[in-house]
Formats: structure tokens, sequence, C-alpha cells
């Protein structure tokens, strides 16, 4: 069943799926009965930036926005990996595009990312016409150069608090055992 505009305080909870995962999400929606235009975010490599900031501020401004998780990043199901971060997104883009929000006008669906958020930004506008506005910022210009083989995966991912479901040494530890290679700050 549709939400309805008065079926939400301004933000709800999303979950869908993407190749069989269940990714997470966070739907800001902006007050009023009618349709709205609605920004899909997309954050970085998996750390601390999750745009919420972002979504604030579009929603008090009369857009709505959804900031998702990529597969394996902060509770969504699935291994993190680069290479799956476009059909996340395209997943993100059917979501919104379901009928499921109301308040979400599916022919103004704009992609708004930064950094990975922004290349993965760049990519889905280029192939979904749905999609009729983009920005990006800081956005890698040849991801082809990262090390995309399991391996540079796995290694790239453990350094990241998102992507990690057991707890790590502390910084302060990481930091006391480089102490005497030369390359502690």
């Amino acid at each position: 069943m549709p939400i309805a505009p008065e079926q939400h305080d301004g933000i709800t909870g999303v979950t869908f799926s993407s190749g069989g995962h269940r990714l997470l999400g966070t739907l800001y929606l902006a007050s009023g009965s009618e349709p709205k235009p609605t920004a899909l975010l997309l954050h970085g490599c998996p750390g601390l930036q999750q745009n919420g900031d972002l979504a604030v501020a579009l929603r008090d401004r009369g857009w709505n926005s959804l900031i998702f998780h990529y597969r394996g990043s902060w509770g969504s199901g699935g291994r993190y990996d680069l290479r799956t971060v476009p059909a996340d997104v395209t997943a993100a883009v059917d979501h919104l595009s379901g009928g499921a929000y109301l308040p979400v006008d599916p022919r103004r669906l704009a992609v708004v990312g930064h950094s990975l958020g922004g290349w993965a930004a760049i990519l889905a506008a280029a192939r979904d016409p749905r999609l009729r506005a983009v920005a990006a910022c800081a956005a890698p210009v040849d991801i082809g150069a990262l090390d995309l083989d399991d391996a540079g995966i796995e290694r790239d991912a453990s350094h990241s608090p998102a992507c990690q479901t057991m707890p790590t040494r502390s910084a302060d530890s990481r930091r006391d055992s480089r102490a005497g290679d030369g390359t502690a700050m």
C-alpha cells in the first residue's frame, strides 16, 4: 500500500532489493500533499558521511530525498563491491519510481553524489532517462584505475568502518604499532 503524506513525519525507513540483497535507506519527505521532486543522495566510499544534513536541507526546501546504503555497507545485505554500486543505484531508482510513495513524483527524479557517489551518479544519469538531473562533487575521474579484483576489494573494504561487522583495533593502537616504522604522524 502506498505511503500517503499524512502517514509520515517527514522521514521514513525504506528497504528494497538489489541483486537479491536487502538494502537499507531513509526517505526524507517534504511537507504537503502534492508529489514533489526527489533527489537520490549517494554517499562516497562507506565511511562516516551519510548525507543526512543535505537530506534535511532539501526536505526543508520542498524536495524529498532518499539516502540508501550500497551492498555490504551500513547494515545493507551482501558484500561491498564497487562493481555492484551502479546496480544498487538502479534498484534505488526503481524503488522510487514504483509508486509506493505518493509524495514522490517519479517524473522529477535527480541524483546527487560525492566522491564514489559522484561517479555512480554520473553513470546512473547517463544510463537511466528517469533521472532528470545530476550533480556530482569530487567524483573520481578514472575509477578503472582502482584495483577491482576480489583481493583488492577485500583489502579496501577491510579499511572502511561501514563495511566491518567485527570490532577492529582502535586508531591509537594502530598508530602505536606504526610508531617505529617512520609512518606515524
